[in-house]
């Protein structure tokens, strides 16, 4: 065999495990924010049950009693605010954010493509902006040790941790499915009669 034929195949062998080594990394990066999300999505769940059973308690003890639980009120709003954010990555990636699909039922496959990859890159433009302006916020509260004004006044940055946080998950998720809209699209154009 001619030795030009034996380097070629030798550095398109070599290139060929680069590529397959990449394939795995980014198959095991995926199955690990996978799990992340899946996990936090979990952790969610578990809140909304504390949620509930604290809302229950206080309203009992306050008609039962004449006394509430001093940091229910509190506990709600900070629940609900990390309820929101721990879950959102998880939804998108099943798809089950709220949306008006009256009109997308209407429409023929290509339109349809084309208008949720409108909606996907508004959904990466709106992801990045509460990213930034969340992390900006956390932030500045932890520099200028912010506390809050209610009830303990803990440090307001540790409420405020979860909206870059779930904001960046849900932007990756939202890459994800414009990703997804994009071979939707392709999809709908190859299959255009010429």
């Amino acid at each position: 065999m001619p030795k030009c034929v034996i380097r070629y195949t030798s550095e398109y062998q070599g290139r060929r495990s680069y590529i397959d080594s990449f394939r795995r990394m980014i198959s095991a990066l995926e199955l690990f924010y996978d799990r992340v999300v899946s996990s936090l999505a979990f952790l969610a769940g578990i809140l909304v049950i504390f949620l509930m059973l604290v809302i229950f308690v206080d309203v009992t003890l306050r008609y039962v009693t004449g006394y509430s639980i001093s940091w229910a009120f509190e506990a709600s709003e900070y629940t609900l605010l990390y309820v929101t954010f721990l879950g959102t990555a998880w939804l998108l990636k099943r798809d089950a954010h709220v949306k008006l699909d009256i009109l997308l039922n209407w429409l023929e496959p290509r339109p349809k493509a084309y208008l949720n990859l409108i909606a996907s890159i508004m959904l990466i433009i709106v992801c990045i902006l509460l990213l930034w302006f969340g992390a900006d916020s956390t932030i500045d509260n932890f520099q200028r040790h912010v506390t809050s004004v209610k009830y303990y006044a803990p440090p307001k940055w540790v409420f405020l941790v979860i909206i870059p946080v779930g904001s960046f998950l849900l932007t990756i998720e939202a890459v994800k499915k414009t990703c997804s809209c994009i071979r939707q699209v392709m999809k709908s154009e190859s299959s255009i009669p010429k």
